[in-house]
């Protein structure tokens, strides 16, 4: 079959839920699952607040984006130009713990929860074989973090292009005799950022917390 008029008929988009059942949480238990898991009783605290802040803010749940992207601006919250605006306002979590170590907690704590290493946990996905074979190269967009995707190809012996050699390098999209092309648009729990060379893709899981992990 000719790749190049097939290539572009089918294309898979994997939202939130896509690897719940491999043990991955969706975005929401990801929160959840993170509070019940703290053990240091102030930043569990800290955390309690500031969901609290945003629950009431949004009217509604948390996802871990959210809570990562607001613990991240609150520990540079100097940096933000935002409170330029403001003269004489309280910090309201000014007497609450750190945000460096909680985000460096749930920065592992993602990595810990979304590496897929179980190779029954992915057999779920095994329809895409089907199209991987009618298709290939098959387009898939992640949204997710976790390596299912991933382990999937490893499992079943497949090739596929996610956007790296080691380096980012998009041009290995356009290799030949590649299945998978692997979209993922918000960041993996693979890839890292380096001061020196930029953008990398690690083949394990670290257990670094200060290794920067791109997470959109």
């Amino acid at each position: 079959m000719d790749n190049k008029n097939t290539s572009s008929q089918v294309v898979f988009l994997l939202g939130a839920g896509a690897s719940v059942k491999a043990g991955v949480p969706d975005t929401f238990r990801f929160v959840k699952e993170f509070q019940q898991s703290m053990v240091n009783r102030e930043d569990r605290k800290t955390v309690d607040k500031i969901i609290e802040i945003l629950r009431e803010w949004q009217n509604s749940d948390i996802d871990v984006e959210l809570l990562l992207d607001t613990l991240t601006k609150l520990d540079a919250k100097e940096q933000e130009p935002i409170l330029k605006f403001f003269e004489g306002g309280r910090f309201i979590l000014s007497e609450y713990s750190e945000k460096r170590p909680i985000i460096e907690d749930l920065k592992d704590f993602i990595k810990r929860k979304a590496i897929i290493e179980s190779q029954e946990r992915i057999r779920y996905i095994e329809p895409l074989l089907g199209f991987v074979e009618q298709y290939k190269p098959l387009d898939i967009f992640s949204v997710n973090y976790d390596t299912c995707i991933e382990q999937f190809c490893n499992v079943y012996k497949l090739n596929y292009q996610d956007g790296f050699d080691v380096n980012w390098n998009p041009r290995v999209f356009e290799q030949e005799n590649v299945d998978i092309r692997l979209y993922k648009l918000h960041g993996s729990i693979i890839w890292y950022r380096s001061d020196r060379s930029g953008y990398i893709k690690l083949p394990v899981m670290t257990e670094e917390a200060g290794i920067k992990l791109i997470t959109g």
